[in-house]
């Protein structure tokens, strides 16, 4: 995989507008929720995915190595702030093709994006907030997975 090959798939995908319209949909500061860890692992399961859990960070993740590639994905819950990382290395090498999260990669692709946010997360003040974010980043880490591990 290739850094270009990283983010033709988030350009293919309309990662720049989608997150944009979910951080303009869950901006609510003042009434964010820290979601509870099994909130959070139920709606893993309508997705059919389990990740592993780490307390200190209220993190989410996993870890896949194929022939080609080895990837993390961390699933971040803290203080009603939902959002993800993607680590992605090519076997083999110790420099990362990418590592960061999806606001990043926003960023990266078009840096006004993120300045015309006022909050540059989403953040979940309720379960359906919760539940409507995770079914953006799992959607997309789905698809993810699809194109470039499986």
């Amino acid at each position: 995989m290739t850094k270009k090959e990283f983010f033709e798939f988030f350009e293919e995908n309309h990662i720049v507008d989608k997150y944009s319209q979910l951080c303009l949909k869950f901006n609510d500061f003042d009434n964010k929720k820290h979601p509870k860890k099994e909130d959070v692992m139920e709606l893993l399961k309508k997705w059919d995915i389990e990740l592993k859990y780490s307390h200190p960070d209220r993190l989410f993740y996993e870890e896949i190595k194929n022939d080609e590639i080895k990837f993390q994905l961390n699933l971040y819950t803290k203080d009603g702030i939902i959002s993800t990382s993607y680590l992605v290395w090519n076997q083999g090498v110790k420099t990362p093709i990418y590592r960061n999260g999806v606001r990043f990669i926003c960023e990266e692709l078009n840096p006004e994006s993120i300045d015309k946010l006022e909050y540059p997360y989403p953040f979940s003040a309720s379960d359906e907030d919760l539940s409507e974010i995770l079914d953006f980043y799992l959607n997309l880490y789905v698809k993810f997975k699809k194109t470039f591990l499986i």
